[in-house]
């Protein structure tokens, strides 16, 4: 490859991996939210920022949805990590 062509994908490698870690705090911080809500007596309704997850999600979903939330979250870190691993580990 040549010189250019490295620069161009560092930049875009570094650009995934910031949106990718970004969208992962987003999913963690949604996950945190649900989570305080548990104890919530009625139904509520989870947003997640511009998309509407569920209208009446039922009180005893909720801790299922907060897990949702943190499993979204390791996945979407571990693929921002992946783009960076080579440049962290060597290899």
């Amino acid at each position: 490859m040549n010189k250019e062509a490295v620069v161009v994908w560092k930049g875009i490698r570094w650009t995934a991996f910031s949106v990718l870690l970004a969208i992962s705090v987003l999913f963690a911080v949604k996950g945190v939210q649900v989570w305080l809500m548990r104890h919530a007596t009625e139904p509520v309704a989870i947003q997640f920022y511009f998309f509407e997850i569920g209208e009446a999600v039922l009180p005893g979903n909720l801790v299922s949805y907060a897990v949702a939330f943190f499993v979204a979250a390791f996945i979407t870190a571990v693929a921002a990590f992946a783009f960076i691993a080579r440049r962290l580990f060597g290899f």
